[in-house]
């Protein structure tokens, strides 16, 4: 039994989580509308922004605030929000990625959770040799995406710097539990 268990990778346990818990993206557009998410972007000269962030902190000239609005949902225990933050880039063929820092701030007097990203630069990318030097624009991301638990009573904010972009995706799971046995 030790050999079997030492031979289990990160992914095939990753893989494993996923299908106990139950996670799947959501595929079937019968049971959930697509636009079920509003996105809006925000910059520090903009006078007029919605109603439900003007408790939120202006973003400042080097920064740029996103705003994820979710509609209403009867299901909204069994939904999350994947967030990847990155940007996009001519690349090599190459593996490349970024690096930076995501702070989970709050609003002060509101409770409410925002995030800040700072510090994003080139991380670190394999050395291949490429032999044709063509270049294709890629999506570069920080190495782990928010997972927000799905809220409609809230937007969901996030301060990056000018020049990074986010992008999301739906998750859902079964209500059902699995039993051990």
């Amino acid at each position: 039994m030790r050999n079997r268990l030492a031979s289990i990778t990160p992914w095939h346990f990753m893989i494993t989580m996923c299908l106990m818990l139950g996670f799947v993206q959501i595929a079937n557009a019968t049971t959930i509308n697509p636009n079920m998410i509003t996105y809006d972007r925000y910059y520090a000269d903009q006078a007029s922004r919605e109603q439900n962030i003007l408790r939120y902190p202006n973003p400042t000239p080097e920064h740029t605030q996103h705003v994820l609005t979710l509609a209403k949902n009867a299901e909204e225990a069994t939904l999350k929000i994947e967030i990847q933050i990155g940007r996009t880039q001519a690349v090599d063929c190459n593996k490349h990625s970024l690096m930076g820092t995501v702070n989970n701030e709050t609003l002060k007097g509101w409770g409410f959770q925002y995030y800040v990203v700072e510090n994003v630069q080139q991380g670190p990318s394999t050395m291949m040799a490429c032999f044709d030097k063509a270049t294709t624009n890629k999506f570069l991301f920080l190495p782990r995406s928010l997972f927000v638990p799905y809220n409609s009573q809230l937007p969901i904010v996030i301060y990056t710097p000018s020049d990074i972009q986010i992008r999301y995706r739906l998750w859902t799971t079964t209500a059902e539990f699995q039993h051990s046995e």
